[in-house]
């Protein structure tokens, strides 16, 4: 996704700052929590009479979000490795390597630039793999670095669980909706955003707000039963948490339309100022949309 600079008064060290995931985990966590996909994963496992550690493979697991929500809801005796570029977020997961989980009996951090995947995934990383996983990663990439990401998965049989990717499915959502001209800024500022998440991303390409569709199609045709479940952030600005966020939000997202339309600064400083008046006075809702997959592989003895 467009990843928002964090609010005033917090230090950003890059668009994946610890201070800005950490804003975002608890809205992830809620977003996610009303799905399936945890129940099916622990179907699969227990279908295919899963013995010994699970093992799971985190792309892009920043300071290990992804972790923390998928470790109490799988079975215990967990092993993972977290691949991340950045050393002071993997330092947040447990770079001593030492358990954040009783689900967790091994972790292993690695710092490994994702953007070269044939060194980053080396020897035997997949084979071992039961599970590969991935969080706020897949709309960063371009389409052929999935489908060497897919390919390789299906090579080894390991289920995928791609999640909070985004889908376009942004609202604001205003409790005085009169203002016609400021809702049709709404839409104009969504448009600009959806451009600018397609940019290059350090993948020689980003899918943005196409990713769910094309890595669903991807999987399928690797052979994979692949189901897909909403996870949108539902951010009420009443609640100063979550107004917080909102506000991160819409910095990021002027920042990204400014980038876009550099010639619009007026009028897009003005929406701007309009809207974070509006959370500040717990006027708007604000609605994310993400998608959430998990494949599993389809073959036999694995159903």
């Amino acid at each position: 996704m467009t990843h928002p600079s964090p609010p005033n008064g917090m230090a950003a060290h890059s668009d994946f700052s610890s201070s800005w995931l950490a804003l975002r985990e608890t809205a992830d966590h809620r977003a996610r929590d009303v799905q399936p996909l945890s129940t099916a994963c622990r179907h699969w496992l227990t279908s295919r009479a899963h013995q010994g550690p699970l093992t799971l493979l985190d792309l892009g697991c920043g300071s290990g979000n992804n972790l923390r929500y998928l470790a109490p809801r799988l079975p215990p005796h967990q092993h993972w490795s977290l691949i991340d570029q950045d050393a002071s977020l993997l330092a947040h997961v447990g770079g001593d390597g030492s358990p954040r989980h009783d689900h967790i009996d091994e972790l292993t951090c690695l710092q490994r630039d994702l953007s070269r995947l044939d060194q980053a995934l080396t020897g035997d990383m997949l084979a071992g793999a039961d599970i590969v996983t991935a969080s706020a990663l897949l709309d960063l990439v371009s389409e052929p670095w999935l489908a060497t990401l897919i390919k390789q998965c299906a090579s080894h049989q390991c289920a995928v669980w791609l999640a909070m990717s985004i889908n376009g499915d942004n609202a604001l959502i205003d409790h005085d909706d009169g203002n016609t001209a400021l809702l049709e800024m709404d839409r104009h500022v969504q448009q600009l955003i959806k451009a600018h998440q397609q940019r290059d991303k350090g993948f020689n390409g980003a899918l943005g707000t196409h990713a769910p569709g094309v890595a669903r199609t991807l999987l399928e045709n690797a052979g994979y039963q692949a189901t897909t479940a909403d996870a949108p952030w539902q951010l009420d600005c009443r609640h100063p948490e979550e107004a917080l966020l909102a506000q991160a939000l819409v910095q990021g997202w002027l920042d990204a339309a400014l980038e876009q339309a550099p010639d619009q600064r007026k009028a897009l400083m003005q929406w701007h100022e309009s809207r974070q008046q509006h959370i500040a006075h717990g006027r708007l809702k604000v609605r994310v949309g993400h998608t959430d997959l998990l494949a599993i592989p389809d073959s036999p003895g694995m159903t």
